[in-house]
């Protein structure tokens, strides 16, 4: 908060997607933001890590962060953190630096949208500085930095619900286990909080190969080109986040779900 504060709180004026879970919060990151791009939304995205260069964690409509963007936004946000520093403030993390490198180039290109992906849990995480987002997901629970987090899946959740905030539209992914969904339940009821809890499609209504995945959802059929079941579930997820931004008021197509799901890209996922 202190680092956001000298840089002018940036993270105040976007329009956020904000996305937690041990599994999935990536891909399923990516679909979402491909969907929005697909109907004309300028979309900004932000995940961690990276495959092959470091701009791929900042990302406007796909296109990653400049180098020469990173670089000014990096010095920029340096020379506060070193002020903090020298004040006594403590030093930012990394993490909580290259997070407010995306809100500042977020904010300055204009964004309607920024798909952001939580780093470690949800609560305490740098991306939760930002207002109750428009919609968030939980996605796929399991045990993970249980030093931090917790050493049951009901305390991992209960951290990963820390981006559900009152103001805002939730969804829980399927194949959730019923303790975690009971957490997530209970979050969302003392917040006030609407909840989707979108149901895996069928044996009968998926398949996939070597091509992806298709399956069926609510009578439409989508077809995804990244590999494995587990992909149909982050596909279910995303969707249900679209359904949520519908139901606070924007308008996506249809036809933008087919296509941003069919175009997107998660390389080594």
């Amino acid at each position: 908060n202190s680092l956001a504060n000298r840089l002018g709180n940036p993270q105040k004026l976007l329009r956020c997607i904000h996305i937690a879970g041990t599994n999935g919060k990536g891909s399923t990151a990516a679909m979402t933001a491909a969907v929005l791009s697909a109907a004309v939304y300028k979309t900004g995205l932000f995940t961690s890590p990276y495959l092959e260069q470091f701009q791929e964690r900042i990302q406007i409509d796909g296109t990653p962060i400049s180098p020469g963007a990173l670089s000014r936004l990096t010095e920029l946000v340096q020379q506060q953190a070193r002020s903090m520093e020298k004040a006594g403030e403590g030093t930012p993390t990394a993490f909580e630096q290259v997070t407010a490198i995306g809100f500042l180039y977020f904010l300055e290109q204009h964004c309607d949208f920024v798909v952001l992906e939580a780093g470690l849990g949800g609560r305490l995480d740098a991306t939760n500085i930002i207002p109750p987002p428009l919609a968030a997901a939980v996605t796929s629970i399991s045990r993970d930095h249980t030093g931090v987090l917790g050493g049951t899946l009901e305390q991992i959740a209960l951290q990963k619900c820390g981006i559900l905030k009152k103001g805002s539209r939730g969804v829980a992914a399927p194949g959730q286990p019923s303790t975690v969904l009971s957490v997530i339940r209970e979050h969302c009821r003392t917040q006030a909080i609407p909840l989707l809890e979108p149901v895996r499609p069928s044996v009968s209504q998926m398949e996939t190969g070597l091509w992806g995945s298709r399956f069926s959802l609510c009578g439409k059929t989508y077809a995804i080109p990244l590999l494995g079941l587990h992909q149909i579930d982050n596909a279910v997820t995303s969707l249900s986040l679209i359904r949520q931004l519908r139901a606070a008021g924007y308008s996506i197509s249809q036809e933008a779900e087919e296509r941003g799901l069919g175009a997107v890209r998660w390389p080594g996922r």
